[in-house]
């Protein structure tokens, strides 16, 4: 009598689609604290960088505390500067000298700590007297450098096996066109340095940037970045539904984009 129903059964069926949601409802409550330990150590490695970051200021308020992580709008820079050892400072200065050019100098005085930047051959300059722009990428570049170093994971303690995701919304605001292709550098050797230290680190950046995405075609013709390890996806808004319509491209080896809706880049 069972065989004869079972056999009756496709998967359109009532019953059988009742019987599979009672299966699956019984794996998921017997697998919960799995399931739930999962996601806890995802979310563990997921960072997020918000759009408008904090503004800069001339003198930072300093905490006895340890911090090993910046928050999503950098407010916490100048005191997770402050903890990050002289072994490791040195990593970030040479890092930082080889994308960018500039080394990053705070100091600590009495409560207060005033964070400066300092060119090749140039003095030191107080972030607060530079363009707005560095307040912006600042968050950024030192978050990315901790996590692609290995210096989070030291810190922390224990290496993890599961992937990095780092979010990162409009890092191009109030930058330079240079600056923000020189920021697609930065972003493709924190990928090297991650894979150099065994680091699964998986970017997602939301862009208006052409200057960035030509950078990035720049880097693949050079061999500096494999197209497998990057893809465009475009959100485009209709205007009358108000649907968005969402479409893939990819670069080719000759740091084309294929597939670019028409009209992108038109002005």
């Amino acid at each position: 009598m069972w065989n004869n129903k079972v056999n009756s059964w496709t998967r359109k069926s009532s019953e059988f689609i009742f019987l599979s949601a009672l299966i699956d409802l019984y794996t998921i409550i017997n697998c919960s604290m799995d399931i739930n330990l999962q996601i806890s150590e995802t979310l563990k490695n997921v960072r997020y960088v918000a759009p408008l970051r904090a503004s800069t200021e001339r003198y930072y308020r300093y905490q006895d505390l340890s911090i090993d992580e910046i928050d999503h709008r950098g407010e916490n820079i100048g005191m997770f500067l402050t903890n990050i050892p002289k072994k490791w400072r040195i990593k970030l200065d040479k890092w930082t000298k080889k994308y960018l050019k500039f080394t990053i100098d705070e100091k600590t005085l009495s409560s207060h700590i005033s964070i400066n930047l300092k060119y090749i051959n140039e003095d030191s300059t107080n972030i607060a007297d530079m363009g707005f722009g560095f307040s912006q990428i600042l968050p950024i570049i030192v978050q990315l450098w901790s996590v692609s170093s290995g210096y989070e994971q030291s810190i922390r303690g224990g290496r993890s096996s599961l992937p990095y995701i780092f979010a990162i919304e409009q890092p191009e605001l109030h930058l330079h066109p240079r600056m923000q292709a020189n920021l697609a550098d930065v972003f493709a050797s924190s990928i090297s340095l991650a894979n150099d230290n065994k680091i699964d680190l998986r970017l997602i950046i939301e862009t208006h940037s052409s200057a960035m995405i030509s950078k990035f075609g720049d880097s693949i013709v050079l061999n500096e970045l494999n197209t497998e390890n990057i893809s465009i996806i475009v959100f485009d808004q209709e205007r009358k539904s108000r649907r968005t319509k969402i479409s893939y491209s990819t670069f080719n080896d000759d740091g084309e984009l294929d597939n670019w809706p028409n009209g992108f880049f038109n002005y």
